[in-house]
């Protein structure tokens, strides 16, 4: 009676595990779709060029991809950045970033990996919601790393603080953090054969003036960058077929 028990279970199992291939094996035949939660630009690949000005108060200069990048990211990452500078004190920079992925999803990485790659310490990890004027209800929620390294001046060895602030754009949702992303990508992908383009959003500045300050700074030009990078309420766009 036992074994007769043992192998109903294994039978179970294995019509179970039967299963769920023959679904994921029509999952894969289907038409790819997803949707972008960010605007792309006129080639479809990357996101939209974000703004040179920012009313009058900052300017936006052009931060090329490195070397680096293209060579550990797929061909086919989309990319969009700038280094905004305010007018009235050069000091003061905002860094804003968004990279998009393509085919290849593993465009979008823990950014704690390259943080500390280029150098930085990660001294504390804590949330920060942003507000977002006439969009989501109390803002959205997002990572901020507290980080520094030490440079080394005329007077000597200086410890630098900043703040780098980052954000996951899916089709229909923002999620704060990478592993929150990877499930929401996942019950995507099984539960309604969707694989968005995921948007990794990022911005650095200075601490040194205090954390207030440099949020502040950082709420200031996402306000004034929202309208020209974020997709319309409810009208994601599609991705093409050339993005499965």
């Amino acid at each position: 009676m036992k074994a007769r028990n043992e192998w109903w279970v294994a039978g179970v199992v294995g019509v179970a595990a039967l299963g769920a291939l023959l679904f994921l094996a029509h999952l894969a035949a289907l038409p790819p779709r997803g949707q972008v939660g960010v605007r792309l630009a006129a080639d479809g690949l990357n996101p939209v060029e974000l703004p040179v000005f920012l009313g009058t108060e900052w300017i936006g200069r052009r931060t090329e991809v490195t070397a680096a990048e293209r060579a550990i990211l797929p061909p086919d990452t989309g990319y969009s950045r700038k280094d905004y500078v305010a007018v009235s004190n050069s000091a003061q920079r905002v860094f804003f970033s968004i990279v998009l992925s393509g085919r290849d999803r593993s465009s979008i990485h823990r950014p704690e990996l390259c943080v500390v790659g280029q150098g930085w310490t990660i001294q504390a990890v804590t949330e920060h919601r942003f507000s977002t004027p006439g969009r989501v209800p109390g803002g959205f929620p997002a990572t901020v790393l507290h980080v520094q390294r030490e440079v080394q001046t005329p007077r000597g060895v200086v410890v630098v603080p900043q703040l780098i602030v980052y954000w996951f754009v899916g089709g229909d949702t923002i999620e704060r953090t990478y592993w929150r992303r990877l499930a929401r990508d996942a019950w995507n992908r099984v539960f309604h054969a969707r694989a968005d383009r995921w948007a990794y959003v990022l911005m650095q500045t200075d601490a040194r003036d205090g954390e207030s300050a440099a949020l502040a700074r950082m709420q200031t030009v996402l306000d004034q960058t929202r309208p020209a990078f974020e997709q319309p309420a409810g009208s994601a766009g599609e991705q093409g077929p050339s993005t499965k």
